[in-house]
């Protein structure tokens, strides 16, 4: 532990803090994966090192072999994250994710499961909108929108979506 954690530890003021102020050397996270200890090893050398090629191969095998192994929309979605980005493996994890995704959406049969096949779903994506669409037709209850609601970011399309059927729920007349 460093300095500035047990500081942070006694005080409750963030480590960070601590660092910037005071340029205390900072504790640099291990990798703990086999995937974020290649892409450290890519992001290590120069630019122009020759090495990086293999370094890179290297990384997007190991994230081939994860995508093939995840089998929850969880699972993909680190998947997605631990790819290079704008590469095909990136791609082959969006797809796998997005097959995940569907599995879910399909498999729901209330509002609760409906809504987090919905939130676990890649962003802008035709299986989000139909996980969304599914929730509004599975949500009966005025509790579960407001309890939808309150699991939404703000200005995210969730909860534009959930402010409509609380709206709907609430005055169905003038919907």
């Amino acid at each position: 532990m460093t300095v500035a954690e047990r500081l942070e530890a006694i005080t409750g003021i963030p480590a960070r803090k601590f660092e910037r102020v005071l340029s205390l050397p900072r504790r640099t996270k291990q990798p703990s994966s086999a995937i974020e200890r290649a892409r450290a090893d890519y992001n290590a050398p120069a630019l122009d090192d020759p090495e990086r090629p293999a370094l890179l191969k290297k990384w997007t095998d190991l994230c081939y072999i994860e995508i093939a192994r995840v089998t929850t929309t969880a699972e993909a979605r680190e998947a997605y994250k631990n790819t290079p980005g704008g590469s095909d493996v990136r791609r082959a994890a969006l797809e796998r994710w997005k097959e995940l995704s569907w599995i879910e959406v399909n498999n729901a049969s209330n509002a609760d499961e409906a809504w987090s096949a919905f939130d676990s779903s890649p962003l802008h994506t035709e299986v989000r909108r139909a996980a969304c669409h599914k929730w509004l037709i599975l949500c009966r209850t005025f509790e579960e929108a407001v309890q939808a609601y309150h699991g939404t970011t703000e200005g995210s399309y969730g909860e534009k979506v959930t402010l409509r059927k609380i709206y709907e729920m609430y005055h169905p007349c003038e919907a």
